[in-house]
């Protein structure tokens, strides 16, 4: 007898929409005016160069936002409820469009 996979089929996509999942409740689905979501436990890239193109923003809804090396801005930090910065040494290594 084959498995029920109504199970874990994805409900309420449109025409057109088309969604890879998996049985745990991981998925990607590429919806209609070019939205891609990813849904998942942990979201893992690696390569040598990774770039975010993003003509009006990007948002990280996240309680804590971290790097294992330098951060760099070309334009002013901002922010609400005080800021903590520990050590020295200046800036390192060039910006993202400077590869």
């Amino acid at each position: 007898m084959p498995p029920n996979t109504a199970l874990y089929r994805l409900q309420g996509l449109a025409n057109g929409e088309v969604a890879l999942y998996s049985n745990e409740g991981a998925k990607i689905v590429i919806r209609r005016e070019k939205i891609i979501e990813v849904e998942c436990d942990e979201y893992q890239v690696k390569c040598k160069r990774y770039q975010v193109q993003a003509e009006e923003r990007a948002c990280f809804e996240t309680p804590m936002l971290s790097t294992s090396q330098a951060l760099s801005a070309e334009g002013p930090i901002s922010g609400h409820g005080g800021m903590t910065i520990n050590g020295g040494g200046g800036s390192g290594g060039a910006l993202c469009g400077g590869y």
